[in-house]
Formats: C-alpha cells, structure tokens, sequence
C-alpha cells in the first residue's frame, strides 16, 4: 500500500477546515440569528407598509432564512438580507453595510417626465439660479420658481426660499408658478415650511398613519402649518410623475391653499419617511415609519397624488404644460 507523507496529509486537512469554513456550519449562526431576529422586530413593530404591502412574510422569510444564517461575514449577512429587502419593491427600504454603505435597493420604475428643460430656461429667458436647488425667473407679470429637491439645509433654505418670495423677480407679478415636476424630495421640514408661507391659518391637508411601540397604527390629522400669507396672488403648483417623497408632503399642503392651483400629471407615490435603524452586527437599515393617505383616505404609496388640472405632456420642443400654466396667469407664451 502507498503511504502518505505527513506533509500531504496536513494539507489534505488543511483543506478540509478551509472548506468547511466556508460551508453554512462554520458560519456564526448564532450572532445571525440574533440580528434577524432584531430585523424581524424592527419590521413587525416599525415598518407601516408590512400590512399594505401584502407581503406573505413566513413564506418570504423561509425562502430566504437559510441564506442569512449561513453568512460567513456581515457584509455576506448583508447581503443575503437585501436579497429579501428588495422583495418588497419598496424603494425607501435600504440595507447598509457595517460600513454604512448602501447595497443596491429597488430601482424605482422609469418615470414619465412631464417636463422640457431646455424649453423651461428658453421660455423664462432670465432664469437665475440662487443654489443647486432652487431657480427663479420671470415672463411678464407671472414670476417662476422651480425647486429641484428640498434636500438643503435649514439655513440654506431661510437665505433663499422665503427671500424669494419678496426679491425683485417676484415684485408687482400678478402670479406665480412653483415647478416641482422633477422634485424627488428630500427633507420635509423644508417643504413643510415653504409651504406654509402660502397661509395664514392652520389647513388639514391629509392623513398621516404611523405605528405605536406595540405595532398597532396610529391615525392622525396632517396640517398645513400657516405662517402668514406671504404670496397672495393666484398660484399654479406644477407636478408630474417624478415629484416623489417629501415633494409630495408639499403638493398635499399646498392643494388645501385657496390661491393654488396644481397642475400637470400625477406624482410618483413613494413616500414613507424612511428611519434609521441597526442590528446587533452592525447592519444598518433605513424603514418607512410613516404613511401619508389623502382627505379620501386613499394610500399615496402607490398611487400617487392627482393634480387639481391633468395637463398630458406632449413631447416636441416646447413644454406645454408650463406654457399652459402661464396662459392660466394670463401671460401669452412665444415659442
């Protein structure tokens, strides 16, 4: 019989344990365990579309349980977990590494734009830029101001949204257009704010669902904050379906207001007011906590918010929608 040299059966052992590490049995499954657990925690007591979502969860859980305990890293845990997140087609809901990198989330489904920006800064003819977020012009005696995200600082915003209102572009016009058409969103404090600066009075503008300690929803009145109206004159509001998110806590706010108008297409329906969470092995998560609902109690998630005016786009060289918007203030649009 051939005999084996000592060296070669060390490494024939040698490689046998490295293989083994790497099978599910050598993977901490018990330190897994616990932090899915503390997912699962998070979702049942946190997440306020684990209902309206309708989501099988212990079928979506044993489908993918097995995968998870037998991470051999955190960032493996990490993953095989996103795996499961992304079943929910829920855009606000992410997984970070222990590094606080984000792993991919859903891809939002392609948007229609409703809007033409070369046509925008040509119609306008003199719009300025006041910061990456906010752009301001005039046509006659309508003035124009888009707003890009509300994804800026609270002192930014004092410097530029509210000044604005009073700046030379807007003195003497007889109205006024806000484009959010390509708004994603941002911080809602921002656009709660803003909005306000359109009222005097405190308006109930919809329906906000968000969830207790025990799990249970939790329904309350949303209002618009009134701070003083510091624009009175008619207002149009243009929307489409890339305003998203906090973009669309300003559009519900706004449509409560007298003076405005919304027009355009419906928003995108991706809201949630995603928070911030982490597990036991550093694995971070951002959940929506919170839901919005119209006055109809209808979800926006998913539907998006109907403009007061639908005004389909018509892709040429032009924007029709805005140019409709200023025929509405009665300024005569050339093209």
């Amino acid at each position: 019989m051939k005999k084996i040299s000592v060296f070669s059966a060390f490494g024939f052992l040698a490689a046998l344990f490295l293989l083994a590490c790497a099978s599910p049995l050598f993977a901490d499954s018990a330190r897994n365990k616990k932090a899915l657990d503390e997912f699962k925690q998070i979702v049942s007591t946190r997440y306020i579309y684990k209902d309206y979502k309708k989501v099988h969860w212990p079928s979506l859980y044993a489908k993918h349980e097995y995968k998870i305990l037998a991470s051999a890293t955190d960032r493996e845990f990490a993953e095989n977990l996103n795996g499961l997140v992304l079943e929910l087609k829920d855009a606000h809901f992410s997984v970070m590494d222990g590094e606080g990198a984000r792993l991919p989330s859903l891809k939002r489904p392609a948007r229609v734009t409703n809007y033409n920006l070369n046509a925008i800064r040509r119609i306008i003819g003199n719009l300025t830029k006041l910061n990456e977020h906010v752009s301001v012009g005039k046509l006659g005696k309508v003035g124009y101001l888009m707003i890009t995200d509300w994804d800026f600082p609270p002192d930014e915003y004092a410097d530029i949204l509210p000044k604005s209102l009073f700046s030379e572009t807007f003195f003497g016009t007889g109205g006024l257009i806000v484009d959010v058409r390509m708004n994603h969103g941002g911080k809602v404090a921002n656009c709660e704010r803003f909005a306000g600066e359109f009222a005097s009075a405190n308006l109930l503008a919809a329906y906000h669902h968000s969830l207790d300690r025990s799990g249970n929803i939790v329904k309350k009145e949303y209002y618009l904050r009134g701070l003083g109206v510091r624009y009175a004159k008619p207002v149009i509001v243009l929307m489409g379906n890339m305003s998203a998110s906090a973009c669309e806590h300003f559009i519900l706010q706004m449509q409560t207001v007298a003076h405005v108008k919304t027009m355009g297409d419906n928003s995108a329906g991706s809201t949630g007011l995603p928070r911030n969470y982490r597990l036991s092995n550093g694995i971070g998560l951002t959940i929506p906590s919170a839901a919005l609902m119209d006055l109809k109690n209808t979800y926006i998630e998913g539907y998006g918010i109907k403009p007061r005016e639908t005004v389909p786009f018509i892709r040429d060289k032009s924007d029709n929608v805005l140019v409709k918007a200023f025929q509405k203030l009665g300024e005569r649009v050339i093209d």
